[in-house]
């Protein structure tokens, strides 16, 4: 008989194979919109040494973050994109499964509420340097040895500067048990550990420094009171389930809801809605009002993201 541990790795394999098929398939047509650029780097990349092709990076790609470039720069001679990215995307789909199935999430639902959901379809086929970074991010809290961690976290934040919000957002819900400890006259080493970890976020800042500012000043236009709306709506429904731990779910909507004040809220909401899923999926193994709901909808969305790519080269026709 299969134990928990092993059905877990089935079912997490299972997913990990659905997201490679489809990947495999439908990248043969997202060749318009965010692809068209990401394609074009990776053709172009060979010609170039380490230097030049990062220059190249960012005048295609308009990044200056380092991890996505140099995992490029290593691997683009060794495997095709379609190929690199389907693996990718089928190792996302594993930590994604493992996370969900770990929490008691029903391994049907996965099946059902997840494979289509538009945020998914949008990471595995548009915020191709988010993917990763979120890829380091989960596998960072999937392994036990601290030195790893703590360099999956690094590499998390050199893919996309965005991750840092949810970084923020974990050491915030670490700090408050630690501080009411500290009031009540004990004090616990793991705090040692916060202000390492306030180290290396210091650390990651003073590398994509530049990078930051950049984005800070393309997108504080876009900031304003409108966008509290879509982050905070996905913060109160997390309340509804997190229930012992809402000052921990507070603590990781509260810096994406900063954020998207001063910056918009187009690529950060995502944000929002995972964190969402995550305490949602452990309520009556994922069977919940909540997680219904938001599934159906964004499944909609998902199958008009599929219809647009086959149509337009894009899932979202107007970068077209």
């Amino acid at each position: 008989m299969i134990d928990s541990v092993n059905k877990t790795k089935l079912y997490s394999s299972l997913f990990a194979l659905y997201s490679f098929v489809l990947s495999y398939v439908l990248f043969g047509y997202y060749t318009e919109g965010d692809q068209l650029l990401y394609i074009k780097f990776y053709e172009s990349i060979s010609a170039y040494n380490f230097v030049g092709g990062f220059l190249l990076y960012n005048q295609i790609i308009g990044s200056q973050e380092p991890g996505y470039y140099t995992i490029i720069f290593l691997l683009n001679g060794l495997i095709n994109k379609t190929l690199l990215f389907s693996l990718f995307n089928a190792w996302m789909g594993y930590c994604l499964g493992y996370a969900l199935i770990k929490k008691n999430f029903l391994p049907i639902l996965l099946f059902i509420a997840v494979p289509l959901n538009f945020y998914l379809l949008a990471l595995y086929f548009s915020l191709e340097r988010l993917k990763l970074s979120l890829l380091f991010f989960m596998l960072s809290y999937m392994v036990t040895n601290k030195p790893l961690r703590v360099s999956l976290l690094l590499l998390s934040i050199s893919n996309h500067v965005q991750t840092i919000l949810l970084f923020v957002g974990t050491q915030f819900a670490n700090l408050f048990p630690l501080v009411k400890q500290l009031f009540r006259g004990r004090f616990n080493f793991k705090i040692l550990g916060l202000l390492g970890a306030l180290l290396v976020l210091c650390a990651a800042l003073f590398v994509v420094r530049v990078h930051i500012m950049s984005k800070f000043n393309a997108y504080a236009s876009l900031g304003g009171f409108r966008n509290f709306i879509k982050p905070t709506f996905f913060m109160l429904i997390t309340l509804v389930y997190a229930r012992d731990k809402k000052m921990e779910a507070v603590s990781m909507h509260f810096p994406i809801i900063i954020a998207a004040f001063f910056l918009g809220d187009m690529r950060l909401v995502i944000f929002s809605y995972f964190i969402f899923f995550y305490y949602a999926a452990s309520v009556n193994r994922g069977l919940n009002i909540g997680i219904i709901i938001s599934s159906l909808y964004f499944l909609l969305k998902g199958v008009l993201f599929i219809v647009s790519i086959l149509e337009t080269g894009s899932g979202y026709p107007a970068a077209v």
